[in-house]
């Protein structure tokens, strides 16, 4: 029996021997493939061999050489590399190489590691093609390089139908050397590249083969100068390896077409594109379009990159599972094409953002309410550190939104600016920030719901928050601690560019010293706002609970610390002090930095006022003013029109306790009929304004200023203001303009008070005007008889 198995194991040893031919290269560096001497059937052996070609051929290059292929059609069983060095075939005319092994073990195409093979065409030759049969196998792992020039091209070609067992395995490179080096595969199963394989488009446009990619494989783009390669779809359910960019010669932005649902296993760096912007979009009409980087996002030195194409009718999303650095460059949100722009493009990152240099932002610049348009994303789930160099990811009208959407939350390590901050999300989280790294919101639009979106117990600023607005209208800041949202409000008191910064201290302040009408402050929160520039401004807190140590006699107001105690400090107030819900407001503060609740007694009587004149001095104005014994004034803000409607606050005058009469002098008296009132404010803070008083400077005239009150049971008081002596008729009509009273009063020069006794009157509602003896008329004020 064993004689009969040795005899079996010779017989087909002298088969194969028989039916596979192998012919080794041994001629000079240059010599032509169809020329015998330059073969023989042993490695380094005598020439004069067979010129190979035909299905049973098997071809190897041993030794490093040039090889002029100067035959149209050549079908060989297989074809090996494994000098240690370059071999490089090249054709003059139109060549096609056939290559047919289907044994994975001694493959169609073998090239060793530390061999290169260059596959070539000479100008105008037209194309030098490797071809895999149908079933043929490979295994690249050393180099394959294609290249050629102008009308001459080079590339390997596989089956166009799926499904025929073909599959060349790459561990090594392939690399398209020149404009005229291409693969041709549509096919995923039939190329692979494996751990550390890489793809290399070393020419301008070109092509990324349909292939497997190990996640440590990488396509590596680096010739393209006005035009970029596309990349093929990998087959269903996988992705590609790493993407590497780095086009120092680019000088047309391009858009780098990726497959809609693509996954980049590894990482995307983009590490120079010459400082020319490179979409990373895709060719579809699904929307969104998706594509997901598992490991990190790099931008270069001299990288220029936007989200998405230049169609504005996909949005784009991008999820980086890894972390987002930038070293230098730029990358947008959106590119500068388009505008009233409606769907949004979103970078999720789940790791670190770390920028050393560059910027970020979008260039885009359309505005919405409705749809947040640019937006990074913090998706991850361990606390997420942010840093940027450039201190801000807003773009120039302020759109670009920071979402949070991580419980673990995020520390920002520097400062940095955006234009809205965004809680509409899942998971929410809370952004830690210092003095030294604060966030600032810069979106001025306070009608903008998404300007600050969402925020709750789950997602806040824990630290300080800065706000810019341009309006006198209150901005709210998404302030908290410890698992508690406590915003606050800051109201600016003039329409102007103003930026204010806010944090809360769920904690009492260092010192519950208070000044007297206060009789205590909370102990366990207090707020640190302040004025960064801008406007004076009103402060707003709102209630989240009692107030410990007030009482339902007491009256809630805000607080501020002068740096010694806390004073009162009062716009509003709020009653019952056990209130645990409803918001007080401060006088508008000139002073900021740290405000709270306080409390009071009740208790505090009203300013009344007795009486209100004005008189002309010569090119001055001087105003009297007399107060009843029990009034409890804190001051009196001026107020002065020049048509009655809009009064500006020209000075103040503070209140002393038991002095009834004040007087005020503005020495600046405009021309014309000069208007003035009082806002009285109580030791309480609660506010009054006083009636209208006029002086005539340089004009002539009777003004009927005011009439108190102007719901009339028996009579009512008219102020007059006259700019000679004289008479007034005072003429009362119904609403038919019929007169119904009249009297005569003489008049003084100045301010006067004048009665009118209307109890006869039925019902109604009237008008008094009066007329001087001159027929001058003046104007004419409404009331209603009760």
């Amino acid at each position: 029996m064993k004689q009969l198995y040795l005899l079996l194991a010779v017989c087909l040893y002298c088969s194969l021997t028989t039916n596979a031919q192998t012919k080794f290269w041994i001629g000079s560096s240059g010599d032509n493939w169809n020329d015998a001497s330059n073969w023989s059937n042993t490695s380094g052996g005598l020439p004069g061999a067979d010129v190979p070609n035909g299905a049973g051929y098997n071809v190897v290059f041993d030794q490093a050489t040039t090889v002029a292929v100067d035959i149209a059609n050549i079908t060989l069983n297989s074809l090996s590399v494994t000098a240690a060095g370059t071999t490089l075939l090249y054709t003059t005319a139109a060549s096609t190489i056939v290559l047919n092994s289907t044994n994975a073990g001694a493959p169609a195409l073998l090239i060793a590691g530390g061999s290169t093979l260059v596959d070539s065409a000479a100008a105008g030759s037209g194309n030098f093609i490797v071809r895999f049969a149908n079933g043929a196998q490979g295994t690249v792992n050393g180099n394959w390089y294609f290249t050629g020039l102008a009308g001459g091209t080079a590339y390997a070609d596989f089956p166009a139908t799926s499904g025929q067992g073909n599959l060349v395995e790459v561990a090594g490179t392939i690399k398209l050397v020149s404009n005229s080096g291409h693969v041709e595969c549509n096919q995923p199963e039939y190329l692979h590249f494996g751990n550390g394989a890489t793809y290399w488009v070393a020419r301008n446009a070109g092509v990324i083969p349909r292939a497997g990619w190990h996640a440590n494989s990488t396509i590596l783009i680096t010739g393209s100068t006005s035009a970029v390669p596309s990349i093929g779809l990998p087959p269903a359910g996988q992705g590609i390896g790493h993407l590497v960019i780095n086009c120092a010669g680019m000088t047309v932005a391009n858009t780098l077409q990726l497959p809609q649902n693509l996954v980049i296993n590894g990482d995307l760096q983009a590490i120079s594109t010459n400082n020319v912007n490179l979409g990373l979009g895709a060719t579809t009409g699904a929307v969104p379009v998706n594509i997901t980087v598992q490991g990190d996002l790099e931008i270069g030195a001299t990288a220029n990159v936007t989200l998405g194409g230049a169609s504005h009718s996909y949005n784009y999303n991008m999820q980086v599972n890894g972390n987002f650095i930038q070293t230098g460059g730029s990358f947008y949100l959106r590119n500068n094409t388009g505008t009233g722009l409606t769907l949004a493009n979103t970078l999720s990152v789940a790791g670190n953002i770390t920028q050393t240099a560059g910027t970020f932002g979008s260039l885009n610049t359309s505005v919405s309410t409705a749809t947040d348009l640019f937006v990074l994303e913090l998706n991850g789930t361990a606390n997420q550190n942010i840093s940027f160099s450039s201190n801000t990811i807003d773009n120039a009208t302020n759109q670009v939104t920071l979402r949070l959407n991580n419980t673990a939350g995020a520390t920002l390590l520097t400062p940095l600016s955006v234009g809205k901050i965004s809680w509409s999300s899942a998971n929410k989280g809370v952004l830690t920030t210092t003095t030294a790294n604060v966030l600032t919101i810069n979106n001025t639009d306070i009608t903008d719901t998404r300007v600050v979106n969402s925020p709750s117990n789950t997602g806040y600023i824990n630290g300080p928050v800065r706000r810019k607005t341009a309006t006198n209208t209150a901005v709210s800041f998404p302030t908290g601690k410890g698992g508690v949202l406590r915003a606050c409000e800051v109201t600016p008191a003039a329409n102007t560019l103003s930026e204010y910064e806010s944090e809360y201290f769920g904690t009492a302040y260092s010192s519950l010293a208070v000044q007297a009408p206060l009789t205590g402050v909370s102990g366990q929160e207090y707020w640190n706002i302040g004025k960064i520039s801008g406007s004076d401004a009103v402060i707003r807190l709102t209630l989240a609970g009692a107030v410990t140590g007030a009482a339902a006699t007491d009256t809630l107001v805000v607080a501020h610390h002068n740096g010694t105690v806390w004073t009162d400090v009062r716009g509003t107030k709020l009653t019952p002090g056990n209130s645990t819900t409803g918001s007080v407001e401060s006088t508008v503060m000139t002073t900021f930095s740290p405000f709270t609740f306080a409390f009071t007694a009740q208790a505090t009587l009203p300013i009344h006022l007795l009486s209100f004149t004005a008189r002309k001095d010569g090119g001055a104005a001087k105003l009297n003013w007399t107060i009843t014994d029990n009034s409890t004034p804190k001051r009196f803000e001026v107020l002065r029109s020049t048509n009655g409607t809009n009064f500006t606050q020209i000075g103040t005058v503070t209140g002393i306790e038991r002095k009834l009469v004040y007087d005020f002098t503005d020495n600046a008296l405009p021309n014309g009929t000069v208007y003035y009132r009082l806002r009285m404010i109580d030791i309480d803070e609660t506010a009054e304004l006083t009636k209208i008083i006029a002086v005539m400077n340089g004009s002539k005239g009777i003004v009927i200023t005011s009439m108190m009150p102007t719901l009339v049971i028996n009579r009512a008081r008219l102020n007059i203001s006259s700019s000679e002596k004289g008479n007034i008729q005072l003429v009362v009509t119904d609403i038919y303009g019929r007169i119904v009273k009249q009297q005569v009063n003489a008049l003084t020069t100045g301010n006067q008070e004048i009665w009118l006794n209307l109890g006869t009157l039925p019902a109604g509602t009237y008008q008094v005007t009066g007329y001087t003896s001159t027929g001058e008329k003046t104007s004419s004020i409404r009331f209603i008889r009760q």
